[in-house]
């Protein structure tokens, strides 16, 4: 029987990919719970990208490459946003066995698995492939994952930057059964998180991951007591609206800022693209010939009525403050960096800085269009 219909604890193996907020919240809450016995971590290697987050995973290591971190963004002049919680220490903290799998495609990764016995699979924090059947078919009472929308709204991958981009008020955790495509499976469980104005995607997930934890629990708490039935979830219905693609970063036409459109949508563009880096690409306009990145921005407030009407695109200094006129108002442009290759080595500038340095006496400038 389950844990709360018979006192024992249900067997799970864990997985989820590194450095993930929402993996990290909900392993952590899984390891502090009597209803479950993780009996192993499943990872994938780590990205080249995150290589040097590796060192995290060591005690005698982390500090070094948190204040390292601390020190490039110093540096750049960017806000320290990156979350840097290892899923492999946390997991060796609580003598659970962590196991690197470069694929769940294969029958190796299905025995290593299988290995461990589990009756239920649980992702935290996403796999970086479609699971076949072989791998949710390892678990008599099937496999969970942990999905960062109210799904069937917001199905695929950058949920939060997508969300924020399109100014929706309200977002959240799903939990749902996996099944043969992505983010479909019954649902389980949800729970709401708010979007406000100055949200971040790293705020977002962070928000995310508060929730996820204690709602796995729930979700978790619910299959055993069934157990060893499976739990009916709530199928999903089809909306006819494809998944959700990766934020386009390479895309120069995406992420060009456009003074036609409104002010809100060119300041949920940079929060959107809001990294934990400004060694990465970004929002940007042509200003001189040269390419400037919007690092920060800000709604501006409506002018006063009466107030002399500004074309569009013009870039001007109004009370120390740095504005773009957008076709219904105007954003503050509070940190710019020029823009050059990845990764990135110039720094990051204040808005009066770019203005003494770029706009000719503090007059007026209109922003060029992007080259093709």
């Amino acid at each position: 029987q389950g844990p709360l219909g018979g006192c024992r604890p249900l067997r799970v193996v864990y997985l989820s990919r590194q450095f993930n907020r929402s993996g990290y919240a909900v392993l952590e809450a899984l390891l502090g719970s009597r209803s479950c016995d993780v009996r192993a971590v499943v990872v994938p290697p780590a990205r080249p990208s995150q290589r040097r987050m590796q060192r995290l995973d060591r005690a005698r290591s982390a500090w070094v490459e948190r204040l390292a971190y601390r020190i490039r963004c110093a540096r750049e002049g960017a806000k320290p946003v990156r979350f840097e919680g290892s899923i492999p220490r946390l997991a060796h903290g609580a003598d659970v066995s962590v196991e690197v799998v470069p694929t769940l495609r294969t029958a190796d990764g299905w025995a290593r698995i299988a290995a461990h016995e589990p009756e239920l699979l649980v992702l935290g924090g996403g796999w970086p492939e479609l699971l076949p059947q072989q791998v949710f078919a390892l678990a008599p009472l099937g496999a969970v994952n942990t999905h960062p929308s109210l799904l069937p709204e917001y199905r695929g991958t950058d949920v939060h930057r997508w969300q924020i981009l399109d100014g929706i008020r309200t977002t959240g955790v799903t939990i749902h059964y996996v099944d043969g495509r992505f983010d479909t499976g019954a649902i389980l469980g949800q729970a709401t998180v708010a979007i406000g104005d100055s949200s971040t995607p790293q705020s977002l997930f962070a928000r995310s991951a508060e929730v996820s934890g204690p709602l796995m629990l729930e979700v978790l708490d619910t299959i055993g007591e069934a157990a060893p039935h499976r739990v009916e979830g709530t199928e999903q219905p089809d909306l006819g609206e494809p998944s959700l693609p990766k934020w386009p970063w390479t895309d120069d036409r995406f992420l060009a800022i456009d003074p036609t459109h409104s002010a809100a949508r060119v300041e949920r563009l940079i929060r959107a693209s809001t990294q934990e880096s400004f060694s990465y690409d970004g929002p940007w306009l042509v200003v001189g010939g040269r390419q400037f990145i919007v690092r920060l921005a800000a709604l501006a407030p409506t002018p006063s009525a009466g107030a002399p009407a500004e074309p569009v695109g013009t870039l001007r200094r109004v009370d120390r403050k740095l504005l773009l006129r957008c076709s219904d108002g105007d954003v503050e442009l509070v940190r710019l960096q020029e823009r050059g290759t990845v990764p990135m080595t110039t720094r990051s500038m204040t808005a009066a800085r770019f203005a003494r340095r770029f706009l000719d006496g503090g007059r007026p400038i209109r922003v060029e269009a992007p080259p093709e």
